[in-house]
């Protein structure tokens, strides 16, 4: 599943100095290592910046059966969570999950509402162009 976060303030600094640098492999490291953590901040949150809507009281009763406790939202083995993985190369940065499962999680379905794990908060963006801004001005 692939979510894409096109920011114009990364374009525009990539667009100015990127082009003095042959290799951005190292920021795009760092840029995956920051979007790895926003995403664990996510399910931590049960939602950012908007909150998760709540399990169904179905579901509710179902994982407090099968676990004895109430676990977050997205968590039931853990398996998506563990499986949100960093990928980058000299000219992108993400996190990625092979879980097939995991889009209607991202987007809802018709019976579901969406609760997408897989966002960069605003509030978060000015990390990402520190990064970038500090590599590139070096």
């Amino acid at each position: 599943m692939e979510v894409i976060i096109d920011d114009a303030e990364v374009r525009k600094l990539l667009k100015e100095k990127g082009s003095q640098l042959k290799n951005l492999t190292p920021a795009m490291q760092a840029v995956s290592i920051i979007l790895h953590r926003i995403v664990m901040k996510n399910f931590d949150a049960e939602g950012r910046p908007k909150k998760w809507a709540p399990l169904a009281p179905s579901t509710i009763a179902s994982k407090r059966r099968r676990h004895g406790t109430l676990p977050p939202i997205l968590v039931d083995s853990g398996t998506l969570r563990r499986s949100i993985h960093e990928n980058y190369s000299h000219n992108h940065a993400e996190v990625a999950t092979p879980m097939k499962y995991a889009k209607y999680l991202q987007f809802g379905t018709r019976k579901m509402p969406a609760r997408p794990f897989l966002v960069v908060p605003d509030s978060d963006m000015p990390m990402i162009v520190d990064v970038l801004r500090r590599y590139l001005e070096k």
